[in-house]
């Protein structure tokens, strides 16, 4: 793939995904980029297919576990954006290092690996057993600290805690909050993230490990804004421990409601207080507006928690 009129050369791994589709719609309004996307159905949109196309960029039909596909598909490109969605382990562990390897491989220059998420720095794997994503995005990342390779460049970027899955959560775990009802939330939209990505993304020969965030509130605050635009009346009641969330799990996974327990383990992740950011960099990368919680709901009539 050659550059186009000096345009930098990005790779965009699940470019149709959740997250990967929002990449692809900013970084292609972005005249900084050649986008090029890699996806398992082109056919899932056409019109972003075209847009891609029409810019000057590939749309290629492939898997990150395909190591053909990723040789030919990364060949001349600058920075490999890994958007994947996928709870699965071999792809977000295999199928990542796999990556690495055909990146040196190539010379590509720098990866953005799929590690999107709270700070998992001062958590422990085993901590973490029930929730299969962060676990997979913590094993490739103690991977990459042992490989110990200069090329291609790593810029690992951490957002927070989705807007979109936050809700998701509460309306499932009931509302309210567990221990500290004092702790701000680093939230971050969808949206927000993927702007997040193209704006730091933009600087080619930035690198290293970013928290990026759109805003921070508590859950009281939360729900408050959530009565303000809904016109409702929620209560946002304590609704334990830490250690009580500890014990839901366990008596979740006795009685075999796994899918409960891994919803409560992520939760104890979002609960605690080592899971957020004591530092962000917003001011390193290159201004990006961000919504506020209102603005969220504002535009997400969908949302609900009744």
């Amino acid at each position: 793939m050659e550059t186009h009129h000096n345009k930098l050369p990005i790779l965009i791994i699940g470019g149709m995904g959740h997250l990967g589709s929002h990449i692809t719609r900013h970084a292609v309004q972005d005249p900084t980029f050649l986008v090029n996307i890699l996806t398992r159905d082109p056919k899932i949109d056409k019109e972003l297919v075209t847009t891609v196309e029409k810019a000057g960029g590939k749309v290629l039909k492939g898997d990150i576990c395909d190591s053909k596909t990723l040789k030919e598909c990364t060949k001349g490109i600058h920075t490999v954006i890994s958007a994947l969605s996928s709870d699965d382990e071999k792809s977000l562990v295999d199928g990542q290092i796999s990556l690495m390897e055909i990146c040196v491989e190539n010379r590509v220059e720098r990866v953005v690996p799929s590690d999107f998420s709270v700070n998992l720095e001062r958590i422990r794997k085993e901590e973490i057993t029930g929730c299969p994503t962060l676990k997979s995005k913590m094993t490739f990342s103690d991977h990459l600290s042992t490989t110990g390779c200069a090329t291609p460049k790593i810029l690992r970027i951490r957002n927070g805690i989705m807007m979109e899955t936050l809700f998701e959560m509460v309306k499932k775990q009931g509302v309210g909050y567990y221990g500290d009802p004092k702790l701000k939330h680093d939230l971050t939209c969808c949206d927000d993230m993927a702007k997040f990505i193209v704006s730091a993304v933009s600087k080619r020969d930035l690198c290293g490990d970013l928290a990026l965030v759109g805003c921070t509130e508590t859950m009281e605050e939360i729900i408050t804004t959530y009565n303000k635009v809904r016109g409702t009346k929620l209560e946002c009641k304590r609704l334990g421990s830490l250690e009580d969330l500890k014990k839901t799990i366990e008596k979740k996974r006795k009685e075999g409601d796994m899918e409960g327990a891994e919803i409560c383990s992520l939760l104890s992740i979002m609960y605690d207080p080592r899971s957020k950011f004591e530092k962000t960099h917003n001011s390193v990368i290159p201004p990006v507006k961000t919504v506020s919680v209102e603005e969220f709901l504002k535009t997400h009539p969908e949302i609900t928690l009744e």
